[in-house]
């Protein structure tokens, strides 16, 4: 059967919905489950193939997907609160432009924070070859790159706690 064919165009409009699905829901599950990767991946390889060639690729992917989840997980500890605040209330969040130009902005903050802060402290001892600080390295990119959420995690809890303890 030739692809240009009516059936075979019906057959590909038809999968196409269906394949789009199936890749957001990879997209996902890897943005998802990419801090616990990230961070037990690299240091796994380290420990077990000291002075691998794919541990500069590990370094290179820290450094290109690492931002990106950074800004999903940003953007999930910024807007969970309020899902959760308005659900305890019986209330709902409104959804209207502002809300997700809101959103739009809160993943671009945290991707900029993330990249920059990995490009401040990974760049300058980024080096493939380098195998004794190889676990070091990887320890501060991570910090680096997922500090947006750590900040923002970490003033929330400082705000919880001078709330409670009675403070201004």
């Amino acid at each position: 059967m030739d692809a240009t064919t009516p059936l075979a165009n019906d057959v590909h409009c038809s999968t196409a919905s269906f394949r789009f699905i199936w890749h957001s829901i990879l997209v996902f599950l890897f943005l998802l489950f990419t801090p616990a990767i990230l961070l037990v991946v690299p240091l796994r390889v380290v420990h077990c193939f000291p002075g691998d060639d794919t541990i500069g690729l590990l370094k290179l992917l820290l450094g290109v997907s690492g931002p990106f989840a950074a800004s999903f997980w940003f953007l999930l500890s910024c807007e969970l609160p309020k899902f959760y605040a308005a659900a305890r209330d019986g209330g709902q969040v409104n959804g209207g432009t502002g809300f997700h130009l809101k959103a739009i902005g809160k993943i671009v903050c945290g991707f900029l924070m993330s990249g920059a802060l990995a490009f401040f402290v990974g760049v300058p001892r980024f080096n493939i070859a380098s195998a004794e600080s190889d676990p070091l390295w990887f320890i501060e990119m991570y910090l680096a790159v997922f500090s947006p959420i750590f900040l923002l995690l970490g003033w929330r809890l400082f705000k919880s706690l001078f709330r409670n303890a009675g403070g201004v």
